[in-house]
């Protein structure tokens, strides 16, 4: 298995039957007062 950081919150994992590419946030951010460092743009 391998999980790949993409951008500042996304997950590429990949096995030998699959892979999945995923943003774990369940919840949103705090007031709006969290964002992207460095930005993804």
């Amino acid at each position: 298995m391998r999980v790949t950081s993409v951008g500042h919150a996304g997950l590429f994992i990949e096995t030998r039957h699959g892979s999945v590419l995923c943003d774990p946030w369940f919840n949103e951010a705090f007031f709006a007062s969290w964002f992207p460092f460095p930005s993804n743009e």
